[in-house]
């Protein structure tokens, strides 16, 4: 990389900068944008790529050779939101079935545009849902939504030897030893682990981030940004906040700083 280019990335929690105009990011942890992508556009990836590509790849072990994932199922819990929006795209494009969840008629049809291919209502019992579609279980499962109301849920749904992974801490103790007689596989997935422990592969950051431009310039990702709230200062920071919050929002909200 050189002076001028256009770049994207996520960052470390070690650096300062995510509310400011400018930041200093070691080189590893970046990678140039998409040509064709607006700043804002671009910007809607790192954080819920890098996440969804640990999870599937790093974590779940999901093949970059389609043909391996020939049967394998994946159940995202909150398919509309910034991290599910991507994850879906992803494991659509290395041909697993994917199972979304949303609610509103809206999130839906998003989950749907973007490559789910059912999407169940997650206000409704999904054992039920799973078994009106004639679906016995899924290989894995992803979590972005109240791990606490789903852990149970998710070990029912997933096959044995499987996977589950999360983005949402607990806020309640839960029992480990429900997940032994299926030989479940838990993890917390936290994108950060990798620059805040300082780990020898951030590398990785940079590859998966260059992979993710390299599929949205051939047309496989589309960018997820879907709200744009113009000027950076405490009153559209606090607007941002509200809006997330709120657990309504589809893809991902972006503030753009030069107005």
């Amino acid at each position: 990389m050189k002076p001028g280019d256009r770049v994207f990335y996520s960052g470390s929690p070690n650096q300062n900068g995510s509310n400011e105009e400018y930041q200093l990011i070691e080189e590893y942890l970046v990678a140039l944008a998409p040509n064709h992508l607006s700043a804002e556009q671009a910007a809607s990836l790192p954080l819920t790529g890098i996440t969804a590509y640990e999870t599937l790849f790093d974590v779940f072990g999901i093949s970059q050779d389609s043909s391996d994932n020939n049967g394998k199922s994946l159940l995202i819990i909150n398919g509309a939101g910034g991290v599910g929006s991507i994850a879906t795209q992803i494991a659509n494009y290395y041909d697993l079935k994917v199972i979304t969840t949303a609610s509103r008629k809206e999130t839906t049809q998003w989950s749907k545009d973007i490559g789910a291919d059912i999407v169940l209502n997650h206000k409704e019992n999904l054992q039920r849902q799973f078994k009106a579609h004639g679906i016995d279980g899924v290989d894995c499962i992803f979590c972005m939504f109240n791990s606490d109301m789903y852990y149970e849920t998710m070990i029912d749904l997933v096959k044995p030897r499987g996977h589950i992974a999360t983005i949402v801490a607990f806020n309640e103790h839960q029992d480990l030893n429900a997940l032994k007689s299926k030989s479940i596989t838990f993890t917390h997935e936290f994108m950060f682990a990798r620059p805040l422990c300082n780990t020898q592969d951030m590398i990785k950051h940079h590859n998966y981030l260059k992979d993710i431009a390299e599929k949205v310039e051939q047309g496989h990702f589309r960018h997820t940004s879907t709200k744009v709230i113009e000027g950076l200062n405490a009153e559209t920071l606090y607007q941002a906040y509200q809006i997330l919050e709120s657990n309504t929002m589809i893809g991902k909200l972006v503030i753009n700083i030069e107005n």
